[in-house]
């Protein structure tokens, strides 16, 4: 039997909220080092990646987690970082890109802001890392404002995220109450639950928009998964977490968050 649709009236997990810090809103708003595009792509110095300072293993530091307004033991690498800016901007191997430059520690907040409310922050703070079994027993897809990040209902089962997939339609320029839907990481199948974090539309390789997770970053020995994996599972399967500058396309399919939706139905 297929489960329930969870509302934000019934299920306690969607009313949670995530632990933003004030200036998540605010990083690099008019501040381009922190809008990389695909020709800034480079590490400036042997401690810094993309404007943020590494670790001696190529983590980021905790000042890019309090400006991502993440917890500190989210450990994110800067080459999967590189990887997502490169692909995602790169016009050459991506004629129809949505966007020209991206704000890495927005896209990881608002990664953050969606596993939060989803997954719940209980779950999330009671260990590091979470083997393939408990991820399978996650919730399975999620509906949320595409412009805000706020999770209106969650769909437990892979069965009652695929009924409500099926019927969901979003037109070119995305929906007045922006509204979307989105499985909790990439999925091929319709039958079982997401385990495998890192996967994508082209079997895990890179290019065309699709960037390297770098998986073995958030793997452990025992093959469990990092918290910091998780958000980039996130940011691989749903596009709406991702935020910089867009395009053209970009602005006329929705993905600029500063855009009311009359300025987006009627941009040219």
């Amino acid at each position: 039997m297929i489960n329930s649709i969870h509302s934000n009236y019934n299920n306690p997990l969607v009313n949670l909220q995530p632990n933003i810090s004030k200036n998540a809103s605010q990083v690099a708003t008019n501040n381009t080092s922190n809008l990389v595009s695909s020709k800034e792509v480079s590490k400036g110095s042997t401690n810094q990646v993309l404007g943020y300072a590494v670790d001696k293993d190529g983590y980021f530091t905790e000042e890019f987690n309090k400006a991502a307004g993440i917890p500190s033991d989210y450990k994110i690498h800067s080459s999967t970082m590189e990887s997502l800016a490169q692909e995602i901007t790169d016009q050459t191997s991506n004629p129809m890109r949505i966007f020209k430059s991206i704000d890495i520690a927005k896209t990881i907040g608002n990664a953050y802001k969606i596993l939060s409310q989803v997954v719940g922050e209980n779950v999330l703070n009671s260990k590091d890392s979470f083997t393939l079994e408990e991820i399978a027993k996650f919730p399975q897809g999620y509906k949320f404002n595409s412009q805000t990040m706020q999770v209106s209902e969650i769909y437990d089962s892979i069965a009652d995220f695929a009924n409500h997939s099926m019927l969901w339609k979003t037109p070119i320029g995305g929906r007045p109450d922006r509204m979307n839907i989105s499985s909790l990481f990439y999925n091929d199948s319709s039958a079982n639950p997401s385990t495998n974090v890192f996967n994508n539309a082209n079997g895990g390789s890179v290019g065309k928009g699709l960037f390297d997770m770098t998986s073995n970053k958030y793997t452990n020995s025992d093959g469990s998964i990092t918290k910091g994996g998780l958000l980039i599972g996130i940011i691989n399967a749903n596009l709406h977490t991702r935020e910089g500058e867009t395009t053209a396309n970009g602005k006329s399919q929705g993905y600029d968050k500063s855009m009311s939706y009359s300025e987006i139905i009627n941009y040219d």
